[in-house]
């Protein structure tokens, strides 16, 4: 299995997706404590198999028993005895392979390593991917231009190159300032990552 954390996709995030041969996906849902929320949170996702994870408890949760009709598995983490148990065995969704692909399509690579399962605020974003190019674009080519930029990288997420600008440069200055340095000397700003920005630039 290749395991995906962190995944945003319509609207939802989903702590983990597994993807197996390519083709089948296992959504897990992990959280500190067993709720109707978080059966309800994973029955949300169209994928081959959905299933929660939650800690043991040091006794049987009644709990456990709306697994079936909600059609979601349980896996339970004893991080000192046992590690991870599937207590429920997530079934088969079949009906929802259109929406497999659609989940699969989502996913990238940084998926992978960004952001461990259930963590607050840090997710992989197509926004994010953009702002990782046009880091890079910088630090490889420090002093260029927005246009120089765009006409690189390309639209990335934005609808057009355009549409793209005055966002871009907007985030650029203020957002991203702390590792994009902006030269307004002239009339057309040139960015710099802070790694190799000019010493008159450097404050």
């Amino acid at each position: 299995w290749d395991v995906y954390q962190e995944v945003k996709h319509y609207g939802g995030i989903a702590d983990i997706v597994a993807v197996h041969d390519g083709w089948i996906t296992w959504v897990v849902e992990c959280k500190m404590s067993l709720s109707l929320g978080l059966f309800e949170q994973a029955t949300r996702w169209q994928a081959h198999y959905r299933s929660i994870a939650v800690p043991k408890a040091k006794r049987y949760r009644p709990g456990y028993s709306l697994a079936s009709f909600y059609k979601v598995g349980i896996f339970v983490v004893d991080e000192r005895y046992y590690g991870v148990r599937e207590i429920r065995p997530a079934p088969l969704m079949r009906q929802f392979h259109k929406g497999s692909k659609r989940l699969i399509a989502a996913l990238e690579p940084e998926h992978k390593s960004y952001a461990k399962a259930g963590t607050r605020g840090r997710h992989w974003s197509p926004y994010k991917a953009t702002i990782l190019e046009v880091q890079r674009f910088i630090l490889d080519n420090p002093g260029c231009t927005l246009k120089e930029l765009l006409d690189n990288i390309g639209k990335r997420h934005y609808a057009h190159a355009q549409s793209a600008r005055q966002p871009l440069r907007k985030n650029l200055e203020w957002l991203h300032s702390d590792w994009c340095v902006v030269d307004k000397s002239e009339k057309t700003w040139r960015y710099y990552h802070k790694k190799n920005v000019p010493p008159n630039l450097a404050s």
